[in-house]
């Protein structure tokens, strides 16, 4: 019953439907590989570069809306600094969340 009062609705306002989203082409099957298209071995990614293309399209997205200056989002210098995704403070201000107890056990 519901979806007659939706298609009634779409069809009083019909500049309110948008279609039907469903894909067009041939469907993929995300687990059957023999559906996939193009290279999918993962030993063919180069992952230092993905991480430099991703790193640049994100400090040209924050830069272009305004949300950062250009050298807010200089990743090669933060790198250098010491932050990483452990210690996003530096490798003297510990690691957020963990307890002194764990960092104590490290050490050791």
């Amino acid at each position: 019953m519901a979806i007659a009062v939706v298609q009634e609705f779409l069809d009083e306002n019909p500049r309110l439907d948008q279609g039907s989203r469903k894909l067009s082409g041939r469907p993929k099957d995300h687990i059957n590989p023999k559906s996939w298209e193009g290279d999918y071995d993962p030993r063919g990614v180069d992952l230092q570069l993905c991480w430099k293309r991703g790193a640049q399209l994100a400090a040209t997205a924050l830069t272009e809306l305004g949300m950062f200056n250009t050298g807010d989002v200089n990743f090669g210098a933060l790198a250098t600094a010491g932050p990483t995704l452990l210690s996003p403070f530096g490798p003297d201000a510990g690691r957020p969340g963990v307890k002194v107890g764990l960092r104590a056990r490290e050490a050791q």
